[in-house]
């Protein structure tokens, strides 16, 4: 199945990225001569890891960098010396064709079976993270992975001649994938005996958990959601399916067609069951995760609010004021993060 058939066909986000780890990505990381890692960051001494693959340097921005409330997520700015960099580490597959990828001044050609590590703190000289730059007309299939503590955010990237697209991002709950990539990062950096050997087990270890999470369902244990009455499989399939869409926008018409049921039925079905409306509900399970977020990460309220699914950010601080009492941002405990 080609890059034009997976988009087109009615595959969600979740059975497509499993459709190309299956078929592509944990074959590669099986056959050690079928992939390469690139390390996305400026060369030390002079010297990249891999030379052939870097296309040149961008020319510097006009103006110095400032934050977007949209990719607070992504980067962090340092105001004192004008530099912007990336909070968290990133890694890219290049699943079909050849990829041009810009990583702050930094300009990849990835051609297929390429993984491109990107670490933290790596410099972006302005306030736009990785992109495909449309100089040249390729086409590309890239999978992106954002792996922040405690969750993984991931999401398809197309590109065919001058057009560049993506799917929704998908939330996994992995705080194990930090430690993952640190190990990661060291072994590519330091290049010892043995190094590719780590590299390979971390990258199967990373991918193996991706792909059970988008394939089922990986949410804290700590996290206290409120049940459906047992003996009730409607109300059971309808929280499942809730838990397993997290971050998709609510509606009554979506969740009956997930379901196989008329909105009327569902709904006067599912009250009938549990004592609650559906709204309710759905409400009651997003911001009793947001509590746990706010609580045990250092994510910000805006990427908290994205997860769950909430239209905006403002939208969620309403309704966790009024669920919980108080607002957001009192429950923010902000920890410190490393000038690079």
């Amino acid at each position: 199945m080609g890059v034009t058939n997976v988009v087109r066909s009615s595959l969600s986000p979740s059975e497509a990225i499993a459709f190309w780890l299956r078929g592509r990505v944990l074959p590669w990381l099986r056959q050690r001569g079928s992939w390469r890692v690139v390390l996305g960051a400026p060369p030390k001494n002079g010297r990249a890891v891999l030379p052939e693959v870097v296309v040149g340097y961008l020319p510097a921005p006009s103006s110095p960098p400032r934050t977007l409330r949209r990719a607070w997520a992504i980067s962090r700015l340092w105001k004192g010396d004008h530099l912007c960099a990336y909070r968290f580490p990133h890694l890219a597959v290049v699943l079909k064709g050849v990829a041009e990828v810009r990583v702050g001044s930094l300009l990849f050609r990835l051609t297929e079976g390429t993984f491109l590590f990107v670490p933290p703190q790596t410099p972006l000289d302005d306030d736009f993270p990785h992109w495909h730059t449309g100089n040249t007309p390729l086409s590309s299939t890239i999978l992106w992975l954002m792996v922040a503590q405690p969750v993984v955010r991931t999401h398809l990237c197309f590109t065919q001649g001058h057009r560049h697209w993506g799917t929704n991002p998908l939330f996994l709950w992995f705080p194990e994938g930090w430690a993952l990539m640190e190990l990661l990062e060291k072994e590519l950096t330091q290049q010892q005996e043995g190094c590719w050997e780590v590299i390979a087990a971390c990258l199967m270890a990373l991918f193996w958990q991706v792909l059970r999470g988008v394939e089922g369902l990986i949410l804290p244990a700590p996290v206290s959601f409120p049940e459906v009455p047992e003996g009730r499989p409607l109300a059971h399939r309808v929280r499942q399916v809730l838990l397993s869409n997290l971050s998709r926008p609510w509606s009554l018409k979506w969740l009956a067609n997930s379901l196989g049921l008329s909105p009327s039925y569902l709904r006067h079905r599912f009250k009938a069951e549990t004592g609650k409306t559906l709204r309710a509900y759905v409400t009651e399970v997003r911001l009793q995760l947001a509590y746990f977020l706010l609580r045990r990460t250092d994510l910000p309220i805006a990427t908290i609010a994205q997860i769950l699914g909430f239209a905006n950010p403002f939208h969620f601080t309403r309704w966790f004021h009024r669920h919980h009492g108080v607002p957001p941002s009192t429950l923010r405990r902000a920890l410190p993060v490393g000038k690079p």
